[in-house]
Parts: C-alpha cells; structure tokens; sequence
C-alpha cells in the first residue's frame, strides 16, 4: 500500500497553517506544521515530507540562511508564499496576497495530484 504523501507547512500564521491542512487533509494529505524555521528544520529531517510550504518572511528563511535540512533537501519541491531572495530555481513562488484556492492548485501540481495523477510512492 503507498503511503500518503506529506507536507510541512513552515508558516507562523496559526490561520493560515489551519486553512492549508484543512484543504490538503481532505485529499487525504498527511500535514506537518511549523511555526518557525527552527521547528521546521526539525520537521523536514523526522518527517521527510514530500512538500514543504513555507512563508517567504519567516525568521532563518527570508534572510537567505534556510535551514540545513531545507538546504540538503534539493529533490525535495517548496512552494514559497511571498518573495525571498535567494529562492532555489525550483521553487514555486506565490506573491502575497495569494488566493488558497491557487495555493492548493500548486500543491496538488507539485505531489502530482492535480486532476487525478498520482506520483508513485518511494
């Protein structure tokens, strides 16, 4: 049986955090919260999410100096919600104010989940 997918959410917004996981869980997401880079940076190395979302203003990211575990894990694809400097060619950017509904969408294009695909299990 494939395992469900899973997202960290690094964002100190508790409302924001609760309207993501409420979406992602009801399409069977598995969610992992944060409310700093440092919590996040635990997050990444326990969970090992397949997605991390993390807002672009947070303390230890928007400065440039992410955190380790956000640094080794290139493979791993970030949505960023805001502008940062120094974001990885990879990251999907969502200027601020960003509608949920796009957020979600991106999401579910990035684990490949988007109109009924679904990415294999590792």
């Amino acid at each position: 049986m494939a395992r469900s997918r899973r997202v960290l959410i690094v964002d100190p917004s508790i409302d924001s955090r609760e309207v993501i996981r409420t979406a992602l869980e009801r399409q069977g997401v598995a969610v992992f919260e944060a409310d700093s880079a440092r919590r996040g940076d635990e997050l990444m190395r326990r969970c090992h999410p397949d997605l991390v979302v993390v807002d672009g203003e947070i303390d230890g990211y928007s400065a440039g100096d992410s955190c380790a575990a956000w640094d080794t894990a290139g493979d791993i694809p970030r949505v960023v919600l805001g502008r940062i400097k120094g974001a990885a060619t990879g990251d999907r950017q969502l200027s601020k104010p960003y509608q949920y509904s796009q957020l979600i969408r991106t999401i579910g294009e990035l684990l490949g989940t988007h109109s009924g695909a679904q990415r294999p299990a590792a």
